[in-house]
């Protein structure tokens, strides 16, 4: 029987065999229902083997597609991905799907069992659909330079696998790499390298050109994948500065400087009406290229005490009756996330952002550490952001980490988001290795241990209920391990109507800080995968398929399904 990754939600097979029809590569596939399904059946052809039978019985001849709704919009964040796939013992394969983007889905599933000429474990039925609707990939395009025939390979394997958000981290302090025309100037601050662009001593800016950009979502679109942009502000935004520097406060070499491995410390200026022009104008060019609902505005790291070296800022935080203190300080944080969500808004978008935009900025005085350890954290709930944000959480142990000598806790949870109006995406123990291997969370079979629905401990006896435990008792403090007093543990079930559906899923996120030279696709492949593989798993199939043991062979069957298809076709 066929290695399916995902594993789908519910898979019969029986014992019979059949033949694919001879030419099967060329002719197998019937009628698309539309544009964007017959350049699927083009690609999914050149997968199929070609095969020397001829109809008759014992022979599987057709491919027969039915979609309920092919004109539904997307991709989106909640479209329709579910499916229904029969494999008979002989005669034409049926697929039902309710929109073209479950087709998709299962053209996939069906690739992965025709891989020979004589299929096996006959008839095959699927009835799947995703668990999560949110099944992500981010990518730094700020720090390193993606080729755009490497970022089409990342695209082709996330397809291979149901993934089906790419996420773009377009800017960050070392470097601005989103091309910008209305503002050209923030290009200054490019990588210039020989290998983006060809010959020279410096080489042309790395620009992700906008016409590159749109292609990408014109071929992520094809695949069923949502691109969704993301622009880190207030915070990392020292490049920013390279061109227009009235738009950046400097906090270098002050007490309450985060470090900065030696490099200026900017962040943007919230109280300049210059800075929000230059901040609409992004925007806006971003939305006339990436169609997606959401757009993020990173707010991750902000060392609010930065703002305190600037005279205006400070007046601005008297004057709207505050003292200059950790409260008033990040007062000013959350005015200017308050705006930059407001233009999102006014865009027709939604926001996405880190968590500390939903867990730190909160009011108090709580000291100020946002880094050198999980527990130097300042936790502090924000209610003024937008309802509806989806909050990416990276940081925090799950919210079970806490203060002992405060008890306080040092990051939120996602009943914590939920409760609070919000979506939730998880990232924690999903961060991809920049250098395979490494030991967790970097290795995939941590990471296939992630569930965003809980961060309690399971186990999945077959056929009872999930047997969960809130962490370990009796483990000492200061630990992941150790359960929250007041209840820090978790568990979302899915008939929490109201609640369930605000777990996104998440991402597995490709960082790139220590990365040398460009993407090529070799190195792509084996940062991204088998990482993402456990990620693309635990979003997709049932909570119950959680056993990493279980799962080798099949991923071990996806990594060569991933190398045959993208890999070798790239080199």
């Amino acid at each position: 029987m066929a290695m399916l990754w995902p594993l789908p939600q519910m898979l019969t097979t029986g014992d019979a065999s059949a033949e694919l029809v001879a030419n099967a590569s060329s002719s197998f596939f019937g009628a698309a229902p539309t544009a964007l399904l017959a350049r699927a059946f083009g690609r999914y052809a050149k997968l199929l083997p070609r095969c020397g039978s001829l109809p008759g019985a014992g022979v599987v001849s057709r491919f027969e597609l039915q979609v309920g709704d092919p004109e539904a919009p997307g991709p989106a964040e909640f479209m329709d991905e579910s499916y229904e796939l029969d494999v008979p013992t002989h005669g034409v394969v049926l697929a039902r799907a309710a929109t073209q983007w479950g087709a998709l889905r299962a053209l996939e599933t069906f690739s992965q069992i025709a891989v020979n000429c004589s299929l096996e474990g006959l008839p095959v039925r699927v009835v799947d659909a995703p668990r999560f609707t949110h099944r992500g990939i981010m990518l730094d395009l700020a720090r390193v330079w993606w080729p755009s025939a490497v970022l089409s390979g990342v695209l082709d394997a996330m397809a291979h696998s149901k993934l089906n958000v790419l996420h773009l981290h377009l800017t960050d302090s070392e470097s601005f790499m989103f091309e910008s025309v209305a503002h050209p100037q923030l290009n200054r601050a490019a990588y210039r390298q020989p290998s983006c662009s060809g010959p020279g001593a410096d080489g042309e800016p790395c620009l992700y050109r906008q016409a590159m950009l749109r292609q990408l979502v014109a071929d992520a679109t094809d695949r069923g994948v949502r691109v969704v942009p993301e622009f880190d502000m207030p915070g990392h935004s020292r490049s920013w500065g390279v061109g227009l520097p009235e738009l950046v406060i400097n906090c270098t070499g002050n007490p309450w400087s985060p470090p900065s491995a030696g490099q200026p410390h900017l962040y943007l200026d919230p109280l300049r009406n210059e800075t929000w022009r230059v901040v609409g104008d992004l925007l806006a060019e971003a939305a006339a290229i990436f169609p997606d609902e959401r757009m993020h505005l990173g707010a991750d790291e902000v060392y609010w005490r930065c703002y305190n070296n600037s005279a205006a800022a400070q007046a601005a935080i008297v004057g709207a009756g505050r003292a200059l203190d950790d409260d008033g300080l990040k007062w000013l944080v959350r005015a200017y996330l308050s705006r930059a969500q407001a233009l999102v808004r006014s865009l027709g978008r939604r926001s996405s952002v880190w968590n500390e935009a939903f867990d730190i900025y909160g009011p108090g005085n709580h000291g100020f550490a946002l880094g050198g350890g999980p527990f130097e954290r300042t936790y502090s709930i924000n209610t003024e952001l937008e309802p509806g944000t989806a909050v990416q959480h990276w940081w925090g142990g799950f919210g079970s980490w806490y203060d002992t000598t405060t008890g306080r806790v040092d990051a939120a949870n996602a009943s914590a988001v939920i409760q609070h109006g919000h979506f939730y995406l998880n990232s924690e123990g999903w961060y991809l290795p920049i250098s395979p291997p490494k030991s967790w969370p970097y290795n995939w079979t941590g990471m296939y241990t992630v569930d965003p629905a809980t961060n309690k401990t399971c186990s999945y006896p077959p056929g009872g209920p999930p047997n969960c435990t809130c962490f370990e008792e009796g483990v000492p403090p200061h630990t992941e391990a150790h359960a929250v007093p007041g209840g820090g543990c978790y568990d979302i079930a899915p008939n929490a109507a109201g609640v369930y559906e605000r777990l996104l899923g998440g991402e597995a996120c490709l960082w790139a800080d220590a990365a040398a030279g460009p993407y090529n696709a070799s190195k792509a492949f084996r940062h991204l995968w088998p990482g993402g593989l456990a990620v693309a798993e635990r979003l997709w199939s049932a909570r119950n398929v959680a056993d990493w043991r279980r799962a080798a062979p099949r991923l071990e069957a996806q990594m060569e399904r991933l190398e045959r298809r993208v890999l070798r076709g790239a080199e």
